[in-house]
């Protein structure tokens, strides 16, 4: 949207008669149009002379200034200048828009009302360990995903699923997607911005119950091979509230069930805690520590973000000569 200028004082005081009637006839016939958006053959002769002075500015594209927001910490630092590590992290951010926008790889399905979908047979679904939770589901939506669809032409009792290994509210939400395209919570708009409803469930800012039920939708749905729904929770990931300890059980889910070249996850992880490490591990400095010896991959992908955020400063200028003093043993 452009903002549309009027001239320097907005009035037409020191105008002949003539121009000063002529400009309030055309004020008045703006705000008599239904559209607040003016052309330029519709502009009186003084906009149009102001236009041709005065240069619209140009509106810069709205900018996360974080991948996610964070609990506000009880030991206060203070900040340096935005760096270029969670730059990066915005970018990787910004890219999922694009991804999601890319040719999907789920197969194709010839279109069937909402009622065919219904009157499809119903699939039992066993999650969890023995026993394991029963809930069903019509396999005309089960067949959206790949993997359900080679299952269907291999077993042998296709119209019972057994999902040992799987999170049960994980799959909920796997199938609200399904007969919704959604689930809960939506990502809604609120005061302009994208925004997460209210999930009475759920405390603010997150202990972790809220990252880690997102990330398990986000990895249930690679196994399934549903792409928009894998974009989807990760969209959700970044806009939780959390606290230090909600991050360290979200990282530690993150890296023990996503395979190492999963930069779109892992990558954001990783940025988040090189730019915010000096202040989350005071919060949770044990955790932190436990969190690296864990996961040394996650210590590795952290410190190698720090160091090239390091090499990127301007180097520190030298005396030239000796780098450390040599010291005599007399």
């Amino acid at each position: 949207m452009f903002q549309r200028f009027r001239g320097d004082s907005g009035s037409s005081a020191g105008l002949p008669v003539s121009e000063r009637q002529q400009h309030c006839l055309w004020q008045l016939r703006r705000e008599n149009q239904n559209s607040t958006r003016i052309r330029p053959w519709q502009a009186s002769p003084i906009d149009r002379q102001s236009q041709s002075t005065k240069t619209l500015p140009r509106i810069a594209p709205h900018r996360i200034v974080s991948t996610r927001p964070m609990a506000e910490p009880s030991i206060y630092i203070d900040l340096p200048p935005k760096s270029d590590i969670m730059e990066e992290a915005e970018e990787n951010e910004a890219m999922e828009d694009v991804e999601a926008t890319e040719p999907s790889d789920e197969p194709a399905v010839s279109p069937l009302s909402f009622l065919d979908h219904l009157q499809s047979a119903i699939v039992t679904l066993s999650v969890g360990e023995s026993p394991g939770t029963t809930i069903a589901a019509h396999q005309s939506l089960l067949s959206k995903s790949p993997w359900f669809t080679a299952h269907f032409a291999s077993a042998a009792t296709p119209t019972a699923v057994a999902l040992p290994n799987d999170n049960l509210d994980a799959v909920g939400c796997f199938i609200q997607y399904l007969y919704t395209g959604d689930y809960f919570p939506r990502i809604i708009k609120q005061k302009g911005e994208e925004v997460l409803e209210n999930d009475p469930t759920q405390s603010d800012p997150d202990d972790g119950d809220h990252l880690l039920k997102h990330a398990r939708v986000y990895t249930l749905a690679e196994k399934f091979g549903m792409r928009e729904l894998k974009t989807m929770a990760h969209k959700k990931i970044h806009r939780i509230n959390s606290s230090a300890r909600g991050e360290i059980q979200y990282a530690r889910y993150v890296y023990a069930n996503t395979p190492r070249e999963d930069r779109t996850i892992r990558g954001p992880v990783a940025a988040f805690w090189a730019a915010r490490a000096y202040i989350l591990r005071h919060e949770s400095e044990e955790e932190f520590r436990k969190l690296i010896l864990e996961f040394p991959q996650f210590g590795y992908d952290v410190i190698t973000l720090l160091l090239d955020q390091k090499e990127k400063e301007p180097a520190a200028a030298t005396g030239g000569g000796r780098k450390r003093p040599r010291f005599s043993l007399a």
